[in-house]
């Protein structure tokens, strides 16, 4: 029976790579992403929840070692208690404790960093509003006039003629 479900599971998963073959899409390349192809809150919750699940190790090495000091330091334990110990005596309360801040700890990371790009993105929002609006109040002051019949002429000629006459 058990060799039954090996044979089984090998043939099941060569022929299925078969069935499932596209030889027309061997010389096409995947389209990149456009830049407007996704909504910004959906960017601003991906960087969020890479910033969050990233922060994660170092939290949690932060908090086991911040955690191993307290009782280090509160006297519950006469030598201090590694994280790099793997005969480390921690209780399961004490892993309970520890996963929870450092999860909390790196989801506040998260969510700091998505406010600080939100106000980034406002910033910048701004400033282009200011630029889109001083470039529609621009005012063109001609520095030649135009005389009707004659040759255009700086202001300058203009004065100098009206001098010699």
């Amino acid at each position: 029976m058990k060799k039954f479900l090996l044979i089984f599971t090998v043939f099941s998963i060569i022929f299925s790579s078969q069935v499932f073959a596209d030889d027309n899409t061997k010389d096409k390349e995947p389209e990149p992403y456009e830049k407007y192809e996704f909504p910004t809150w959906a960017l601003n919750l991906r960087r969020t929840e890479i910033v969050t699940l990233g922060s994660v190790p170092f939290t949690t090495l932060a908090v086991s070692l911040t955690y191993s000091t307290i009782q280090y330091a509160t006297g519950r334990t006469t030598s201090f208690p590694s994280p790099f110990n793997k005969n480390a005596s921690y209780t399961q309360d004490d892993i309970k404790i520890i996963v929870g801040f450092s999860l909390g700890i790196s989801l506040v990371v998260g969510v700091v960093d998505l406010i600080i790009s939100l106000v980034k993105q406002k910033n910048q929002k701004k400033i282009q509003q200011r630029l889109m609006e001083e470039s529609n109040n621009i005012t063109i002051i001609p520095t030649v006039e135009y005389i009707p019949g004659g040759q255009p002429s700086s202001d300058t000629e203009q004065e100098n003629k009206t001098e010699e006459e």
